[in-house]
Formats: structure tokens, C-alpha cells, sequence
């Protein structure tokens, strides 16, 4: 039986009736950026496209040192870098036993009917996981462990307050002393029972030093599944902007889609270090732009944490002109717009972009391909079925997912700046 979705446990729901404008939504709105971004419908090989950066270096105004330029096997030719995707898995399921199925469904109001919230909360799960995961680096971690806490006790302090809204009651987490460079601190896992987002502390189920496992401030955290436990782990998830655009220049002998991007730094994007050179969000955001259309970039959107967008606004006060973003399904996403010497930039604030990042991107630049469809998240039915009957269990299933890889044709036409 399926304890999370039985009867016991859901009953409170039933024969109660609900005033249609009282019932409330207790969920995150979908990211502007996993919005913003173009989906395609992809099959056959995994996606791959070319990148070519600059131009050919067989060019003189002497045509035989042009033309032995040509002729040499290592440089004399345009240089093109072909990236090959590679495919990432995200799944989500929903559960509900058959007596609180049946008892649901007379349609007078219950608060389940046909077990929809139950999709309808696994399918926000899942875009949620989305639009995390299209900031990070594909490795999985979703916050870091707060260098004042308290490992003794089950409250677990976050670096960054605003990282709360990324952990949901019920999830298993697991923990490493790095993001892709260590072994997993244990496979057993902690479990997070509360969620103060005011003070960014996590409750547990136990105190993180009862596992013996050595978990330290400073720790990443992650939840379980979407990590490997390897000292040089693979991705598991969305290679996103963490991944396509570092904030340093990847070491020599990089492997990034079949590439070592250390040897030419436009492929990876511009980096303005706003700490270092004491800009504010608004003087970062307009040198980002600088440099992205320095190579030939049309940066027009951008995208910042909630705190650095209202310093953004508090900066610049009169001087915006409100902006709209709207997805495929009309769901709206107010910004505002900011002018340069390149033209106007809608900059949107995003709860999933992490609080010491920002991005400025040519939008048109990027893709994320998807598996037999263009929508995502969307319900697995290869067997032609939404709704599956459990094979070992009075109750059915609708299972939510997608396979998916996101890319960038241009990344030194995008820029990431460090707050």
C-alpha cells in the first residue's frame, strides 16, 4: 500500500464541502526563465549542433602565406566544436488508493475528485525540479549548509535564506563535501519534516551528526536520486546556465559534451564579477550586455533572484519601464525593462536563479530538446494509459516526467554576473 496517498491518511479530505473562491493554491508559480526558454519536440540520436567560433585564420594579404595557412591540418580551417547532448531523466508519480478513489468521486465538492490535486501537485513537482535544475550545473545540489549550524541538532540553516522555497515536507536528502568533486557523505538519508522560509532553516528527521557520516557546514545538499556517489560523478540532471556558462574558465582537459572548452573561452559566456568590481545590480546588468554583444550577442532578457531584482528596482526607481513575459499557456511574469547601448533588456526576477547569480541572455540562443513532445512536464504513457492500475496494490498511478537536454548554440553571446 502506498502510505502517502491512503485513506488514513488523505480521509480528512473527504465529505467536506468547499466554497470554490476559499480553496487556495499553495504552490510556486512556474520560473520566467523555464518559460522564456524554446522547447522543441526531439527523437532519434541524442541532439547535436555545431558551434563555430571566430574565423578562418588562413588569411593574408600575401596569398601564399594564406594558402599555407590553409593547408595546415591543425589551424587552418574555421573551427567548428560540435556539441552532442546528452539526454536527462526527471520523474514524478502519483498515487491513490482505491477506497479513497471511489469515495471521492459522487462530485459533490470533495476536495479530491478523480485524485486531480494529486496530479496537479506531482506535475508543479516536477516543472519545480525544472526550473531548478535549468540554473544549475546538472549535478544536483540545491543549496549549501549554513556555516553557523547547529549539526546537533534536526535545524538545518541554509546559506542563502531565499534557497527554502527549493525543498518541499517529505524529501530525502543526501549530502557531499563538493558539488561533483566527492563521494556522497552517506546514502542514508535525512528527511526534511518543516520548512521555515523566513529564517532558511530546514527541520529533519534526525540531527545530521547522528549519521556518523561526517556532514559539515558548507556541505551541498542534495535530494536523493540526483546525485551519483562518486568521487567524479556524471550528471544526472538539466545541464543548465551553471553548466553553460561558469563563472570561471574551466581547467585544461575539460570534457563538456565531447568538448575542452579551456582552449577557447567563447565557448563558454562573458563573466562580470560585480563583487570585485563594486558594481551595483544595474551596472552589472548593463556591462553584462556590453560584453555578451561585444561577440555579436542580442542579449534582450535577463534574469536575477528576488532580493537582487528589488535592489535592482530600488536603484533605478523612475528610470523602468514595466515589462511582460508570457508562457505557452498564458501564465504571465511581470519585469521590468532597462536601456543600454544595445538596446532594451527585460530583466525578470526568478525564485529559482540563485541569489549570487545573474544572467543576461540571448534568448534565441538557446533550446531545450524534449523526447516525443514539446511539453514539460507531461504524463509518460507509453502504454497509450494517463492512469495505471497498481499491479500489487488496491489503487492506481499517473507517472509524470520528461527526457530532456537543453543547449546553447552561442554561449559567448550570453553573460553571468557574480553578486
Amino acid at each position: 500500500m502506498s502510505t502517502g496517498s491512503t485513506f488514513s491518511v488523505l480521509t480528512a479530505a473527504l465529505k467536506r464541502r468547499y466554497d470554490d473562491q476559499a480553496i487556495g493554491e499553495c504552490t510556486w508559480s512556474k520560473s520566467p526563465l523555464a518559460a522564456a526558454i524554446k522547447k522543441k519536440k526531439w527523437s532519434g540520436a541524442n541532439p547535436a549542433f555545431p558551434i563555430r567560433v571566430g574565423n578562418s585564420p588562413a588569411r593574408s594579404q600575401d596569398f601564399a602565406k594564406a594558402q599555407a595557412k590553409a593547408q595546415n591540418s591543425t589551424y587552418g580551417y574555421t573551427k567548428v566544436f560540435q556539441m552532442v547532448l546528452d539526454w536527462y531523466r526527471d520523474y514524478g508519480v502519483a498515487t491513490i488508493d482505491g477506497l479513497l478513489l471511489n469515495a471521492a468521486s459522487d462530485k459533490l465538492g470533495t476536495f479530491y475528485d478523480q485524485f486531480v490535486l494529486q496530479v496537479d501537485g506531482v506535475m508543479d513537482a516536477t516543472m519545480h525540479s525544472f526550473s531548478t535544475k535549468i540554473y544549475r550545473a546538472g549535478f544536483g545540489a540545491i543549496a549549501t549548509i549554513n556555516a553557523s549550524a547547529n549539526l546537533a541538532t534536526t535545524t538545518l540553516l541554509l546559506t542563502n535564506i531565499e534557497d527554502a522555497v527549493l525543498f518541499e515536507r517529505g524529501m530525502d536528502l543526501i549530502f557531499a563535501s563538493t558539488e561533483s568533486a566527492s563521494v556522497l557523505r552517506t546514502t542514508t538519508v535525512l528527511t526534511v519534516t518543516g520548512v521555515n522560509t523566513i529564517t532558511g532553516a530546514l527541520t529533519l528527521s534526525a540531527t545530521p551528526n547522528s549519521l556518523a557520516a561526517g556532514i559539515a557546514v558548507g556541505d551541498f545538499i542534495f535530494v536523493d536520486g540526483d546525485r551519483q556517489n562518486s568521487a567524479t560523478p556524471s550528471r544526472l540532471c538539466q545541464a543548465g546556465l551553471a553548466a553553460w556558462l561558469p563563472t570561471t574558465v574551466p581547467g585544461g582537459g575539460e570534457n563538456f559534451f565531447g568538448n575542452d572548452r579551456s582552449v577557447d573561452t567563447r565557448l563558454i559566456g562573458a563573466i562580470i564579477d560585480a563583487n570585485a568590481s563594486g558594481f551595483s545590480e544595474e551596472e552589472a546588468l548593463i556591462n553584462a550586455v556590453v560584453e555578451a554583444a561585444r561577440f555579436g550577442g542580442k542579449p534582450r532578457m535577463g534574469f536575477v533572484n528576488p532580493t537582487g531584482y528589488k535592489n535592482l528596482q530600488l536603484q533605478g526607481m523612475g528610470r523602468y519601464r514595466p515589462a511582460k513575459l508570457e508562457n505557452e499557456s498564458g501564465l504571465g511574469f511581470e519585469g521590468i525593462t532597462i536601456n543600454t547601448n544595445y538596446g532594451n533588456v527585460d530583466v525578470f526576477p526568478d525564485r529559482y536563479c540563485p541569489q549570487d547569480r545573474g544572467y543576461v541572455l540571448d534568448i534565441d540562443s538557446w533550446c531545450t530538446y524534449i523526447v516525443g513532445t514539446a511539453s514539460l512536464p507531461t504524463f509518460l504513457t507509453a502504454d497509450g494509459n494517463k492512469i495505471l492500475r497498481q499491479a500489487a496494490d488496491d489503487g492506481v498511478e499517473a507517472r509524470i516526467g520528461y527526457y530532456a537536454a537543453t543547449g546553447c548554440n552561442a554561449p559567448i553571446h550570453n553573460a553571468v554576473i557574480k553578486f
